[in-house]
């Protein structure tokens, strides 16, 4: 079968190129090996953010895009993406004095200005105190409030691929690209793992949106190009909830900024950011990334030793054009084309797929040579059916209004419906990635019997 574009990778990169390529009328067929935002794209600080931090770097033209993409977000994923009040607290011995704070919000406000957030304003050290009880007093001398949004990664990617698939695209997860198909020097296609052994596609254009995996991929396809990917990983923890109301911005030991997110009835702390030269598939939290954080941690809440309750890392595909600090490589993104009927993406922000996605889909039209219609991307709600087929699969069987257990909100049409049409093929899909119920104390251990069965007799039936 013959396709337009063939895309490596369901993260959210390979998502959103998906999606916007068939908007635009191309045909399109997604490949991912695992499940769809296995990696990085559901391991992430879970933030639509501008990024403040870059503003250190004078990046200003990525953190107004960042921005923009972070108020479309809201407009066009409203029940994913919502604004979150954050608190940046600044105490006597802080690298970065009040004044370069207030400052650096001021700035992002100014970028941030044709938006719909609203402004920072300052705090006292009582206002802090009062707002985040246990916070540690000493040498407190104020700080500021700002906005920026608390999103659902791993249900954005889903969100991105079903919207894919209702416009026209072929979204396969579980569907493992094993190599390149070459003719006279050009790529043309793929070949990759079903259920049948190995299949093949003709395309005229092969997108790798591997992220973490392209440096493997280069390399098992004997590809050479002028940069290189390196991957920093973040981990993240997640402990019973320390402050609920805002989410805090703060800087670590070592003069990072990292955060204390409110999350489904937790916080989630994070993150770290360093090399990572493993194995993508294996890399994983470690004793000294846990004690980074909790080190950190305890600059601030002192009087607090918190049980971890669960944790995740995951890998940034970052372009290194030099080398030194992980946290000094830019978020920016790279469009590759050296190798004639691959294009690459590499780098990028969560918070500005939808933009950097249509720029792919430009470069394909121009690689196709063919008249390349405006994105629609901009202003286009993702909208869901999910909410009427709920309804739907309860008024076949109105068992499936059953609550999988009495800790979580969660119904067996949702198990239903995860499988019949949001493609989770096993457990750890629905646990991690149509929920965050494995994320949490029981992880999923009091409702996994229940879902499991239910598991087995949806996919026998659709079988």
């Amino acid at each position: 079968m013959k396709y337009d574009l063939a895309i490596i990778g369901g993260g959210i990169n390979g998502a959103g190129i998906a999606r916007d390529a068939a908007l635009r009328g191309l045909k399109v067929i997604l490949l991912e090996k695992d499940d769809f935002g296995i990696g990085a794209s559901s391991k992430s600080s879970k933030l639509a953010h501008g990024g403040i931090r870059y503003l250190e770097q004078w990046d200003f033209k990525l953190v107004k895009s960042c921005l923009k993409e972070r108020d479309l977000l809201f407009n066009n994923l409203p029940l994913l993406v919502t604004p979150l009040p954050f608190i940046f607290p600044v105490y006597h011995k802080s690298p970065r004095p009040l004044w370069m704070i207030k400052l650096g919000l001021y700035i992002y406000d100014f970028l941030a200005r044709e938006g719909k957030m609203p402004k920072h304003s300052n705090l006292s050290a009582d206002d802090i105190l009062k707002k985040c009880p246990g916070l540690a007093a000493e040498g407190l001398k104020g700080g500021c409030l700002y906005f920026d949004g608390l999103l659902e990664d791993a249900l954005i990617v889903m969100e991105n691929v079903l919207d894919a698939e209702k416009n026209g695209a072929t979204v396969l997860n579980y569907h493992e690209v094993t190599r390149l198909k070459r003719e006279n020097g050009r790529v043309t296609g793929v070949y990759f793992k079903s259920n049948h052994g190995e299949e093949q596609v003709d395309a005229d254009l092969v997108i790798n949106a591997t992220g973490a995996w392209s440096r493997d991929f280069f390399k098992s396809e004997q590809l050479t190009s002028g940069y290189t990917v390196s991957p920093t990983k973040g981990i993240h923890l997640i402990i019973p909830q320390v402050i609920k109301e805002y989410a805090l911005t703060l800087t670590a030991h070592d003069d990072r900024v990292f955060f204390l997110i409110p999350w489904h009835g937790y916080s989630l702390l994070g993150t770290t950011d360093t090399f990572y030269d493993g194995d993508p598939n294996k890399a994983a939290v470690e004793k000294t990334d846990v004690d980074y954080l909790l080190k950190a941690f305890s600059l601030y809440f002192p009087q607090l030793h918190p049980e971890i309750i669960s944790s995740f890392a995951g890998l940034r595909p970052l372009v290194n054009y030099h080398t030194g600090n992980p946290s000094d490589l830019r978020r920016d993104h790279l469009i590759d084309e050296s190798v004639p009927g691959l294009i690459s993406f590499l780098g990028g922000k969560y918070t500005s797929f939808r933009e950097t996605a249509a720029e792919v889909v430009d470069r394909c039209f121009a690689s196709l040579k063919r008249v390349c219609p405006e994105s629609p991307t901009l202003h286009r709600p993702i909208t869901s059916d999910k909410q009427k087929n709920l309804s739907e699969i309860i008024a076949n069987d109105p068992r499936e209004g059953q609550r999988i257990c009495d800790h979580h909100p969660h119904l067996l049409a949702e198990v239903t419906y995860a499988i019949e049409y949001e493609k989770a093929k096993t457990l750890d899909d629905w646990l991690y990635r149509r929920t965050s119920i494995g994320y949490t104390e029981c992880g999923g251990k009091r409702c996994s019997s229940l879902v499991a069965d239910k598991f087995k007799r949806v996919q026998h039936n659709l079988e």
